[in-house]
């Protein structure tokens, strides 16, 4: 008994040691849905307020803002990068938008977020697919 026990907490001490286990996939991931979400909200403030609507990525401060709403810092660990236009991507009343990318990478695995400009849909896809 006095063996398993000292097994155990061996186990249990290295487990606590490591820290949380980390997927860069969920990671990049979620600060995708994450991102693609704020999308959807603004363009869908754009066609209920019958107005046009900015949302604006600042890529180094890892947070973004939509218009007319606070900032909102974006759940990601120090080793994700992003890349979005710099203007922003702005929704018409219409729903239609200027459209463009967000790309978000951490450790090799990349999602994707794309506005289609005509449309105004907001997609995710993961690199390779």
């Amino acid at each position: 008994m006095l063996a398993v026990m000292t097994i155990l907490g061996l186990a249990v001490g290295l487990a606590l040691t490591r820290g949380p286990v980390r997927s860069p996939a969920l990671e990049a991931r979620a600060t995708a849905d994450s991102v693609a979400q704020a999308l959807r909200a603004a363009r869908a403030q754009a066609i209920a307020e019958d107005r046009s609507v900015a949302f604006v990525l600042d890529a180094r401060r890892h947070e973004y803002v939509t218009e007319g709403a606070s900032r909102v810092v974006l759940p990601v660990a120090p080793t994700v990068t992003i890349t979005a236009p710099t203007a922003g991507i702005r929704f018409a009343p219409d729903g239609s938008s200027s459209g463009g990318q967000i790309g978000v990478e951490d450790q090799g695995h990349a999602v994707s977020v794309s506005v289609a400009w005509l449309t105004g849909r907001v997609t995710t896809s993961e690199a390779g697919r």
